[in-house]
This record gives structure tokens, sequence and C-alpha cells, in this order.
């Protein structure tokens, strides 16, 4: 394994929490002295003890020293409803130890004198102190604290011991601290709420001599510990394009505007206001390429249940109850409560490949963009899901609502320009009666064929 300057690298300790390794491009060096920073209720403890309960064995041993903001009685007891908390392991391959009142009585500087008898005694190959922080605030001379920061990270190294420093500190602590100037690695935790739903964040800030994935990626928190989503993107020299084949949506009139259909593996936005025929569309398309192309298709839900969705399709006349038993059509539906897009396309890509599905429809992107607050976040997670569905080899379309009467091509606006295509679904009042349009407004690799708006008509099956 090399570095990012082609050099040999050193080992690694893989953190066993899921997503973090590949954010980490193989997981923690050796020997190194690694920063876990966060606010409170982040999740650094549960983080950390995760990466060293998986790590302790017979031969690689782990210690876990509290300080003066909790007792080790009080941590054991809060991480034993963990499933990676090993009761096993404890008092052989993983040591709790309680350092607060050594660092009271005797001071910051002092411990390290018993900080190596403990290694000496325990020899333990990872070592996490909780809470670091707890230290740097008894030692009010910054200068003190400096030297005994190196002189720690130092013993850490000659000791072939990782270290995990964990602590409450802010970003703008996280640039001034000298903890941080003599750390390998730092890893921030961050808790943000939008929208009433609260989102948490795992950032690598460096890591020394090494890559790795830069940005927030967001994580969560269950009883199996953490779990990380982490961003997926488009390696230098690596291109996923559109196909030339095209999908036929099924409705002669707007395959002929598409010059035979949408382009394959492409994801195209089907926006409008409310009544205009948007989940018709999408459920037409994924019926269509089922019953006429043998193409099984999924329909992700998050404003209407699957049920409502199934009964609508019968309406317009399609065989859905033979189509799902045949595994050509699958409905899935999620309620929209405290939803994550990253989960979401996770679990969508387990289902798209179980099924060996060949077209989707997600309705619609509301739900699951809502909570990400700024433009920059939707951008991002728009990036994401279309990259997503293209990796996975499926043609998509992504529902999104607009107010009426709006002239807005979009909920959101990022998705615009990150999506391939975008179908406008209208309705106006012509002479009182209400007609219906679709207009392609966009559709990447098409030749589009006069005139780009055709007024569509709702009957069985479908449009």
């Amino acid at each position: 394994m090399s570095d990012i300057d082609g050099t040999e690298m050193v080992g690694r300790i893989s953190t066993g929490v899921l997503g973090l390794d590949a954010i980490l491009k193989g997981g923690i060096p050796l020997y190194s002295t690694c920063v876990i920073a966060g606010v409170p209720g982040a999740g650094k403890t549960i983080l950390t003890q995760e990466i060293l309960f998986n790590a302790a064995k017979p031969d690689s041993k782990s210690l876990y020293l509290t300080t003066v903001s909790e007792p080790a009685a009080k941590v054991v007891r809060y991480q034993q409803a963990f499933s990676f908390f090993d009761p096993d392991k404890v008092g052989d391959d993983f040591f709790y130890l309680d350092l607060g009142e050594i660092i009271q009585d005797q001071g910051p500087t002092k411990s390290l004198d018993v900080l190596t008898k403990l290694i000496k005694d325990y020899a333990p190959r990872q070592i996490a102190i909780d809470s670091f922080r707890a230290i740097h605030d008894l030692v009010p001379n910054r200068e003190e604290f400096r030297s005994f920061a190196f002189e720690l990270a130092v013993k850490f190294s000659s000791w072939a011991t990782t270290a995990f420093l964990i602590g409450e500190y802010t970003r703008d602590e996280i640039n001034t601290f000298p903890e941080f100037a003599i750390a390998d690695s730092i890893i921030n935790l961050t808790v943000e709420t939008t929208a009433g739903t609260t989102r948490r964040y795992l950032e690598v800030l460096k890591l020394r001599g090494s890559d790795f994935i830069p940005g927030k990626n967001y994580y969560k928190i269950s009883r199996d510990g953490i779990r990380l989503f982490p961003r997926v993107f488009i390696r230098p020299g690596q291109g996923i394009q559109i196909g030339c084949t095209r999908v036929p949506v099924g409705i002669d009139q707007l395959d002929a505007l598409l010059d035979g259909g949408i382009p394959e593996e492409a994801v195209v936005s089907i926006t409008g206001s409310a009544g205009t025929g948007k989940t018709l569309m999408g459920i037409h398309f994924v019926c269509n390429g089922a019953q006429k192309y043998d193409e099984p298709g999924v329909y992700f839900s998050y404003e209407e249940s699957d049920v409502q969705i199934v009964e609508m399709a019968k309406a317009f006349g399609w065989n859905i109850d033979e189509l799902i038993e045949r595994n050509l059509l699958r409905f899935c539906y999620k309620e929209p409560i405290d939803l994550s897009v990253e989960e979401e396309l996770e679990r969508m890509r387990e289902v798209i490949q179980d099924m060996g599905a060949k077209r989707i429809v997600v309705d619609s992107l509301s739900p699951l963009f809502l909570s990400l607050g700024d433009e920059n976040s939707i951008r991002q997670s728009a990036f994401q899901m279309s990259l997503s569905f293209k990796e996975a080899g499926v043609t998509a379309f992504v529902v999104s609502d607009v107010p009426v009467g709006s002239e807005r091509v979009s909920r959101f606006g990022p998705e615009e320009s990150v999506f391939d295509g975008i179908m406008i679904m209208k309705a106006k009042m012509i002479e009182g009666r209400r007609d219906r349009f679709v207009e392609i407004f966009k559709m990447r690799g098409t030749r589009l064929h006069a005139p780009i708006s055709q007024n569509v008509s709702i009957r069985q099956p479908g449009l």
C-alpha cells in the first residue's frame, strides 16, 4: 500500500466502523495520534469505543482511560447497550481505568509517569483518553500544556501504541489548540438541526501522509454503533455517461418528441404542481417497462403508500398483481419522517441489486431534500443520487413538486443542472377547460423534435 506520493505507507488499524475505513482509505495509521473532536452528543465516545473493541485481541489489547469528565463505571454502563460491546473482552483484551483522581491530585504533567507505568503493565496496542479536553482545561499555562501534549505524543509513538484523544472542541479551537498541532489525524463530529431533523456528520480534517475522502459524511447512531454513508465521487479519468440506447416511456407522442425515449441510465426530473399527473407518469414508466419489455422496475414512494400507488395503477388498467408476482414490479413505501437521503440511497441500491431493476421512480424529492437546509448540500445530494443511479445501471424518474401557478422549473434549484433531464407537467385553463401539457425542458444527449410541448390526456392505461 502506498500513500499519495507513491511511497510505502505504514500499516493501518481497520476501524471496523461501517463506511469509516473507506473515508480513511484503509483505516487509522498504526502508532499515530488521532484526536476525535466534536460537540456533546455527537457520539465521540461511541465511535472510539467501537474502534477499540473491534481492534482488541489477545495480541492487540485496548486501554480506555477516563479522566475528570466521566468515571469509567458510567462509561461502561452506557456502552453495554451497543452490540459492539463484548463483555468477554473486558478484563482480558479491553481494559477500563479511571485517571480522574490521579490527575486531580498530582496534576496532568505528573500523570505521565502513571501512564508510562500503565503502558508497561498492560502493553496496549490501542489507547484512548476520554476526555483529553478536560486535561487541557486543568493546565492554565499554554506552553506547559503544549510541552505535555508533545511529550505524550512522543511516548505513544515509542510505545508502539495508536492513541485516541477525545474531547469537546469547537472548530475555532481545532484551529488553535496545541493538541491538534501534534495530532497525526483529526476526526471532527458535528450535529446539525434543520427543519426539525437532526443530522450528524463526520469530517476527516487531517490524516498525516495519506489521502482521505474530504468533506462532511453523514452518519447514524444505532444499537450497532456508528454507520457512515461515505460520499461517492467520479475519479480522475473515470467517466459515467448516459447511454445511447433509448428507453421508451410508453407514450407514443412523448417518445416521438424524445427521439425514441429517455436516454438509458439518465436521471430525469418530473416536475409540476399538484394534479398535473406526475405520479401517473412515473407509474406509466415502470409499468410499461415491466409489461412490454420485461424490464424490472421499482417505485419508491414517500408521500403516498404502496397500497395507494398500486390501487391507482390498477384503476388505469395495468395487471399489477401479475407483474409483482413475476418480480417485474415492486412498490417500496417509507414514511416521510426523519429521512436521510444518504440512508435512502443505500436502501435503494440494495433493492435495485436484489431485483435487478432497470427502471425506477422516486416520488418525491421533497421529503428527502427538505432537511438539507443549504443549496450546496442539496447540490451535493442531487449529485450523489444521480451518480448512485448511474452506477446501479438504472434509468430513473425523480418526481418533484412546485407550487400551483409557479413558473419554477424545479422545487429546489440545484437539481436542474445535476439531473440529465427535466420534464415539466402543466395544467392550464383554456376556454373554461383544464388542459394538461408535458414540456421537455431539458434532455441531455437527445435531439428534441419540435414541438417540445405536447398536450396529454388521462385515460386507460395511464397517460
